[in-house]
């Protein structure tokens, strides 16, 4: 299997549809629809639970100033709300690999 550092969607398409044997157009649309229902989801302040995936949800960041390193001015940025994900424990636990010594 060839080793692939980064996934684009139309990877993600193929590889499924590989695997279930189904058109890439019915996974394309199927993975489509996933994304749309997450965004408005997440829009209207619900959390996506996918057990043993993980949670996408909102997190709440604070305002605050930060330092332009260029001109040395201080910017003001306001409070805003940003889509996180939490991994849940089965992809955890796939991607552990512990150390022998």
């Amino acid at each position: 299997m060839e080793v692939i550092y980064f996934m684009y969607s139309q990877d993600l398409v193929k590889r499924i549809s590989d695997d279930t044997h189904l058109s890439q157009k019915n996974i394309g649309e199927v993975l489509a629809s996933e994304r749309n229902v997450i965004r408005d989801s997440l829009k209207s302040g619900q959390e996506v639970r996918l057990p043993g995936f993980g949670v996408f949800c909102v997190r709440s960041r604070k305002a605050g100033k930060i330092k332009n390193v260029r001109d040395g001015k201080v910017v003001e940025y306001a409070a805003r709300k940003v889509p996180a994900f939490r991994p849940g424990q089965d992809l955890k636990r796939a991607l552990y690999k512990p150390k022998k010594g």
